[in-house]
């Protein structure tokens, strides 16, 4: 298609780089400051796509991926070596190691009713509880690749599932790893690993309601099933059976032995709970003296026998249980001051039991030697008994450490942009400038931009950025060494900048000073900044004009490119880079008296297209006709003849960039409590992926075509395929960290993040 004749608008000022005048000024930059010396840590996302057919293998990466929200689910493994964390969004992360020498991996099963993990070999065993009672078995490698190994249909719908580790031995003295979960029915199953029933148990009028499974110091693991809790009219309490299971012989069994136990409301996770070698039941109970003061009561399973101590807690909050080695129980109410019973000695002292304010005790658990809970989307990690005392500081006389802080730096992606063949991406954070080798992880932060006030940034060449700051700067920097190439002020307040080029150090910057009027147009030619170029008068919209057509043509397409925009009318008008600079002041009337009419968002394309929409009762339809055919109406009734349409789904349109050949078309649309980004062929309109996201405060397409990146502000920024919608990379944060001190910055807060998709 050829370039249509330019219609320029009444009045343009031309000012050149080389001479600038009035508000305008072009500057050199020596800024090279030295990047850290001390570096930041890289953190790749896994490629976090769902699990496939059973033994299909899924390689990730071993760098893990921030929570996206606060965390509100914490199983740990039966010997404290190893943790699932679910977040409020759903999200669901595995920590391999909890002393901060392996960050989490997202495990592609979103919001699971009931975890479970032990160790297997080298790697580990997942079982994740669906809501609709189906079980997901999921094998990880010690190099963090998982593969789904088996599932159970919700058939038989489970309410609780815990994993039993295998035993070591000769012949039939050795027990493979076991399943073991209790239906919706009370009925208690035993599953191997491959999802084969071994066994069930069921007696009338037994209604078993959940398990437990502790491992000793000799690694014997045992099984205990809790009843539903009945309401006891003498006791004025529920009683809740506790019964040990049987899980090694070819059928499962129950028990003879049942030990009752008697709790104020009915049976929670934590009360009653279970010594590590599983012979003693320990809980709390209300005072009967109607002081609110709280007791603990110790119950030994073999034979009965309770011990009983005031634990002095008169908060009117249930206290959480921990169990700790050697006969002791720490007792955690939420206030910081908690309370540790020795119950071998008889004795209650108080200790602090709260490291940051932020702590949610609700969610503490423990196994083994750790207790784990959770600060926003950050992992509390403490050491108990002989762990207490190789970290940190201690709490009471060294049972419980200060613990260590386990997450990320957290982040704010406010744009980005992506090189010619999407080989790299830049991400403008806030108080910082990076570049990430796709893919890899690979972090470079440009030197000298921490703290700059970046509004903006792209690629120009490979080796290239064009940033702009709020304040009127355009700077070109090489990204290696953060040294300037040169730049300009345009001394008014930049609200929005977009660059369109060929990837080769060449292209057409505009720049939006006010919204509604001065679009300035900067041309950067061999990666310099070569003229600026201002428009007065009122226009509602503008954008780069740059035919797909001349990029191949080197050194010849500059007569081609130049501005779009909307004048006060709604009348679009185009004038190249060529004809501005061909007078200092151009007056020429459109030759359109026909305006677009009401739009929310207008852009032009490669192949010199003109694409807007317009929306009716949150139905937004997308429209399309030829520039040059626009800028030629003159009957509006004509209009419609020119234009094509095609109706998007239910959401605002908060984003619409053709991709810069024109073959493709991305659309945000905003839905609550997210957005959904689309990406449409444009031959035929057909819908190639579509993905729900956080949101899209900037979105930008690679010069090949071949890939688009949005930036989601804290909820992170991402780049796609954009023929399948697969995430090529993607950043929700920087280093991991394992801090001593409580997180003074959480994270993020959304639905989700960009990584977890």
């Amino acid at each position: 298609m050829t370039s249509p004749r330019p219609v320029r608008p009444r009045s343009f000022v031309v000012l050149a780089c080389l001479g600038l005048v009035g508000t305008l000024a072009c500057h050199p930059s020596a800024d090279t400051r030295a990047p850290k010396e001390d570096g930041e840590r890289s953190s790749r996302r896994d490629n976090a796509s769902e699990l496939g057919e059973p033994g299909e293998l899924v390689r990730f990466a071993p760098h893990g991926v921030p929570h996206t929200s606060t965390i509100s689910g914490i199983t740990l493994d039966p010997t404290g070596e190893a943790a699932l964390t679910l977040d409020a969004a759903g999200g669901l992360r595995f920590w391999s190691a909890l002393d901060g020498s392996a960050e989490p991996l997202v495990v592609p099963i979103r919001d699971p009713r009931g975890m479970a993990l032990i160790r297997a070999g080298e790697g580990w065993t997942l079982a994740l509880l669906d809501a609709a009672g189906g079980v997901r078995i999921v094998s990880v490698d010690a190099d963090g690749s998982m593969r789904p190994r088996s599932s159970l249909a919700p058939t038989d719908p489970l309410r609780s599932i815990v994993l039993v580790p295998g035993s070591a031995g000769e012949g039939e003295s050795s027990t493979p790893a076991r399943l073991v979960a209790i239906g919706a029915d009370h009925v208690l199953r035993v599953h191997d690993l491959d999802g084969r029933e071994l066994g069930r148990v069921e007696e009338e009028g037994l209604r078993l309601d959940d398990l437990r499974v502790t491992v000793d110091a000799e690694g014997v693991a045992r099984v205990f099933a809790l009843t539903t809790g009945v309401f006891n009219a003498a006791e004025g309490r529920f009683g809740t059976q506790i019964i040990a299971v049987d899980v090694s012989a070819k059928a499962p069994q129950l028990g003879k032995q049942r030990r009752e136990v008697f709790v104020d409301s009915p049976p929670v996770r934590d009360n009653p709970s279970l010594s590590p070698d599983g012979r003693t039941a320990v809980l709390v109970q209300r005072q009967r003296s109607g002081t609110g003061a709280w007791k603990v009561l110790a119950t030994q399973l073999d034979d009965g026998r309770t011990l009983a101590l005031d634990s002095g807690m008169l908060n009117g909050a249930q206290p959480r249980v921990t169990v700790l080695p050697r006969g002791r129980v720490l007792l955690d109410d939420g206030t910081g001051m908690g309370r540790l019973a020795d119950l071998a000695n008889e004795v209650v002292e108080a200790v602090p039991v709260r490291p940051s304010g932020n702590v949610n005790h609700l969610l503490t658990t423990s196994a083994g030697s750790t207790r784990a809970g959770a600060v926003g989307p950050w992992l509390l990690v403490q050491g108990l008994g002989e762990a207490a005392g190789s970290r940190g500081a201690k709490l009471g006389r060294g049972d419980v450490d200060a613990g260590i802080y386990l997450g990320y730096e957290p982040i704010n992606v406010m744009t980005a942009g992506l090189d010619a063949d999407a080989s790299h991406v830049t991400w403008q954070l806030g108080d910082r400038v990076v570049v990430e080798a796709v893919g890899t992880g690979e972090i470079h932060e440009v030197p000298g931009t921490r703290g700059r006030a970046a509004q903006f940034v792209d690629f120009v060449d490979p080796d290239t950025l064009v940033l702009t700051e709020w304040n009127g700067k355009v700077e070109l920097l090489r990204w290696a060494d953060g040294a300037s190439v040169g730049g300009a002020d345009i001394n008014n307040n930049i609200q929005q900048a977009e660059f369109a080029g060929d990837g080769r150090g060449s292209g057409v910057l505009v720049l939006r000073t006010n919204l509604w009027q001065n679009p300035t147009l900067v041309e950067v030619d061999d990666a310099r900044l070569s003229s600026v170029l201002m428009m007065p008068g009122a226009t509602s919209m503008a954008g780069p004009w740059l035919p797909a057509a001349t990029l191949a043509e080197p050194g010849g397409f500059q007569a081609d490119w130049g501005v779009w925009s909307l004048d006060d009318r709604s009348r679009f008008n185009l004038a190249t880079a060529a004809e501005l600079r061909g007078a200092n002041v151009v007056e020429v009337e459109s030759d359109s008296e026909v305006p677009i009419g009401p739009y929310e968002h207008i852009r032009a394309d490669g192949v010199e297209r003109v694409w807007w929409v317009r929306t009716t009762g949150n139905r937004p339809t997308l429209h399309w006709a030829e520039a040059d055919a626009l800028m030629k109406l003159e009957d509006a009734s004509k209009l419609e003849d020119l234009v094509t349409k095609h109706e998007l789904g239910v959401g605002f349109v908060v984003q619409l960039r053709p991709s810069p050949d024109g073959g493709l078309l991305a659309v945000v649309q905003q839905r609550d409590p997210g957005a959904v980004i689309t990406v449409l062929d444009v031959a035929d309109m057909r819908t190639l992926w579509a993905l729900p996201i956080p949101s899209a405060l900037n979105l930008d397409w690679a010069d090949n075509g071949g890939s688009v990146v949005i930036a989601s502000g804290a909820a992170g920024g991402a780049v796609f395929d954009s023929r399948t919608g697969e995430i090529q990379s993607a950043r929700c944060g920087m280093a991991f960290q394992a801090l001593e001190t409580p997180p003074v910055m959480m994270g993020s807060s959304g639905p989700f993040n960009v990584c977890g998709l």
